[in-house]
């Protein structure tokens, strides 16, 4: 498995991310190696994401929404070129890595 992670400053979410490595681990023992990524200080795919957030807030303020199901056609309309996936997920798709993690008695040492 290949992860991607922001470069911005060490914050407590490592831990975090941390523990849901670990539960992927365990819950997935084909996966044999995990490689993380860190982009460089203002080399980030962000302008990208920036970029996605901005045409479905654009695609959001010309059509009124009365459900999820809407939502998920406004999504799909949203870059006809390019189609976004829109992924449905349940609520047991839904991990607490932060309240496990508390058990886990990470220290950060400055």
């Amino acid at each position: 498995m290949v992860g991607f992670v922001c470069s911005t400053k060490p914050q407590k979410r490592n831990s975090i991310f941390s523990n849901s490595v670990l539960h992927l681990l365990n819950d997935n023992p084909q996966v044999k190696a995990v490689t993380m990524k860190y982009s460089l200080p203002g080399h980030s795919c962000v302008q990208k994401v920036d970029s996605v957030h901005s045409n479905i807030e654009k695609a959001m303020n010309k059509t009124d929404l009365y459900s999820p199901i809407g939502l998920i056609r406004i999504l799909k309309q949203v870059n006809p070129r390019y189609p976004y996936r829109v992924i449905q997920m349940r609520p047991d798709d839904f991990k607490d890595f932060q309240g496990t993690e508390k058990h886990l008695n990470y220290k950060i040492d400055l």
